[in-house]
């Protein structure tokens, strides 16, 4: 995903929505394609222990990129308020937002949600989720809604891709999940 954004003149905000104990976050700074780009990232999480236990594992990496953490909930979130907690002024031109990471599971519609409001109020260009295989099915329904409307037809698009081997943290347990990455993006 980072080798695809070509946008090196362009600050890129990489936003997490649930970024438990950052371990994502961790991944994305240990990328040496990311280290390149005039990017930020921003982790929210509506659990504040959770936000405290990723700040204590991003305190043991050394890095120049700045990293914001907000407790806070994904789905009321505006995009002014995530361009004002990373201290950016809101220049659409000058800012790709990127979601990426896994949202939560449950209620059913759950990720369907996340991933609507991550285009339709954080305006992001990319989403890139890691979603149980079961919400594989949704996907063509999320790109009917997304591209229905005339000024919209066929303008964005996704790659379902089955994940092999996909274990999670849990309960400090690993846990085998059949799993797939949905890609969002822009034609």
């Amino acid at each position: 995903m980072i080798n695809r954004l070509e946008l090196s003149s362009k600050e890129i905000v990489f936003v997490e929505p649930s970024c438990g104990d950052g371990r994502i976050i961790l991944g994305l700074l240990s990328s040496a394609s990311f280290m390149t780009h005039n990017a930020s990232i921003i982790g929210y999480d509506i659990d504040q222990s959770a936000i405290e236990r990723s700040q204590q594992n991003l305190e043991r990496v050394k890095s120049d990129k700045p990293v914001v953490l907000r407790c806070s909930n994904l789905l009321t979130l505006k995009r002014q308020d995530m361009m004002h907690d990373l201290n950016l002024t809101e220049q659409s031109s000058d800012v790709v937002t990127v979601v990426f990471g896994g949202p939560p599971y449950t209620p059913k519609d759950l990720p369907e949600r996340f991933i609507l409001h991550c285009i339709n109020e954080l305006h992001a260009e990319i989403v890139l989720f890691m979603l149980p295989k079961r919400c594989g099915k949704d996907g063509p329904r999320v790109q009917e809604i997304l591209n229905s409307g005339d000024e919209n037809d066929g303008l964005w698009q996704f790659v379902n891709k089955e994940l092999v081997n996909s274990t999670f943290d849990f309960i400090d347990r690993k846990v085998t999940q059949p799993s797939i990455m949905q890609y969002w993006y822009k034609k």
